[in-house]
């Protein structure tokens, strides 16, 4: 998550000791290391919990981890490791100071946890956070006027009747507040063949349910969700256009494409064609 050039850019490191790091970014688009803050929470490492694999290429597999807010005072980030999150404060010259760490009220079985995504709606202080794994995908914080977080009671599945165990990827919020889009990657954790071959379920493919979208309260709760085609198969990144309140981009994992997309005032969305990504 970044200000714009010839200012900050944030990343996490998702080591076992997981970091904030911290570059300054110039006019030129060069990157220079400031700091490297510890969250005081855990990553993965290189252990990939999605697909339980030891190392293996993208082990965080989420996306939107690390948000800003509040005019970019506030920095947020997941520590997928031990499920929790952990509030930065941001000073004027983008260095960071560590608040508060909560965890995310979902327990860690086996050797990760699984948050992976943040939104914040600030016209309610809540911040969202998305774990790959359920029963209980989305948990929600009040945020404090000093960046504190406190667990809310909610929680919230991306699961339907007969999909009881899917994993997802990202969590976005409209640009008006009013609805929350979820990613679904995959409709079942993946799993191995007997012959050692991946055995992936791979979401709105051929089932069109891979988006889901919960109505927000004014309050931040979240109402019924409705599940809706994402337009591609693995659904896995969310981009609202820049100064837009209803267009969105959709990129897919499995699918090598990316989508524009619109969200009405009732939620409903229409889509445009699939553009490709040749490679």
């Amino acid at each position: 998550m970044s200000q714009p050039r010839d200012g900050q850019l944030y990343m996490q490191t998702n080591e076992v000791r997981n970091a904030i790091i911290h570059y300054r970014w110039s006019t030129s688009g060069s990157l220079t290391e400031v700091e490297r803050m510890p969250t005081g929470g855990a990553g993965s490492g290189t252990f990939k919990r999605t697909s339980g694999q030891e190392s293996a290429p993208n082990a965080f597999e989420g996306a939107g981890s690390v948000i800003l807010a509040e005019s970019n005072t506030l920095l947020f980030t997941t520590n997928g490791g031990d499920n929790s999150v952990t509030s930065f404060r941001v000073s004027p010259d983008g260095k960071l100071t560590v608040i508060d760490r909560q965890p995310t009220g979902e327990p860690v079985t086996g050797r990760s946890g699984t948050a992976k995504s943040l939104a914040y709606r600030p016209q309610s202080r809540t911040l969202y956070v998305l774990h790959a794994f359920g029963p209980n995908h989305l948990r929600s914080y009040t945020v404090g006027e000093d960046g504190t977080l406190k667990l809310r009671p909610e929680r919230h599945s991306v699961d339907t009747a007969r999909k009881t165990d899917r994993v997802s990827t990202q969590a976005v919020l409209s640009p008006d507040g009013r609805f929350l889009l979820v990613d679904i990657l995959f409709d079942a954790r993946p799993a191995t063949n007997p012959d050692g071959s991946p055995n992936l379920v791979v979401a709105n493919a051929p089932d069109p349910d891979g988006l889901v979208i919960f109505p927000v309260r004014d309050d931040g709760t979240l109402d019924e969700a409705s599940f809706v085609d994402a337009g591609g198969a693995g659904p896995f990144y969310i981009a609202f256009l820049n100064r837009s309140r209803d267009t969105f981009l959709n990129g897919f994992a499995v699918g090598d494409g990316v989508l524009v997309s619109r969200i009405d005032g009732e939620g409903r969305v229409a889509r445009g064609p699939l553009v490709a990504i040749n490679t």
